[in-house]
This record gives structure tokens, C-alpha cells and sequence, in this order.
């Protein structure tokens, strides 16, 4: 049996398609952008959004209790206090996604395309002139 070299093969790159959004806006009159939904556009469900940012604040203040508790008792935090700093981490996450989509929302005249891919939806604005 031989070896394959794999210099000769190339990694293959998720599917990711572009939308340009002055062409997309042209396929719609003026009655159906009264239809259009922001969440339509950027896949977004703002319920889970708020549902998972509830969710976060949540654990952040259990944990935060459980570690007042131990520390109280004199009992090692490490782990509560890295489970804290992860849903922290997490909520800030949502944070600036709940940012991003305003800032897109309150810029919409400027973004020249949207790329949708597995990772997300990646806003890509006209450059300068």
C-alpha cells in the first residue's frame, strides 16, 4: 500500500454565497419591503437571541451565588469561577451581535453585499471612495 502525498490535494472550503444587496433590493417593490423582515435577511431569530441572553445572565448569577457560598465556606471556586468567565464570555458574545445587527440596520444604505455560510452571515460595506 503507498502513501498519498497530501500536498496534492486541496482542502475544500465550505460553500459561501454572496448576495449583492442592491441587486436583491431590485427584485421587490415598495409593498413587499413592507414585508421584508430584518431576521429574514440576516437569519436571525431576535426570540432565541433574547432567549439565550436571559439564559446567560441567569447563570452568571447563580454561579455567582454558589461561588459567595463556597468562598464563605473557605472552599476552592476554580471551576464555578471559570464557568462564570465562560457564561460572561458567552453574553458579551450575544452582546455584540445584538451591536452588529444594529449597526447594519442603521447603515443599510452602505453594505454592498452579504456573504452567507455556515459560519454566518458576513456583511461586507462599499469601501470609501
Amino acid at each position: 500500500m503507498s502513501d498519498f502525498d497530501k500536498n496534492n490535494f486541496e482542502e475544500i472550503e465550505a460553500n459561501c454565497q454572496k448576495m449583492d444587496l442592491k441587486t436583491f433590493f431590485s427584485y421587490y417593490s415598495e409593498k413587499d419591503f413592507e414585508k421584508l423582515e430584518l431576521n429574514n435577511l440576516l437569519d436571525i431569530d431576535y426570540e432565541k437571541l433574547e432567549e439565550l441572553k436571559c439564559k446567560a445572565k441567569e447563570f452568571i448569577d447563580a454561579t455567582s451565588v454558589l461561588i459567595a457560598e463556597k468562598k464563605a465556606e473557605n472552599k476552592n471556586t476554580e471551576e464555578e469561577e471559570q464557568l462564570s468567565i465562560f457564561f460572561i464570555k458567552k453574553l458579551e458574545e450575544i452582546l455584540e451581535n445584538k451591536l452588529n445587527i444594529h449597526r447594519f440596520v442603521n447603515n443599510i444604505e452602505k453594505v454592498n453585499t452579504l456573504s452567507y455560510s455556515n459560519n454566518g452571515i458576513k456583511v461586507n460595506f462599499k469601501k470609501k471612495k
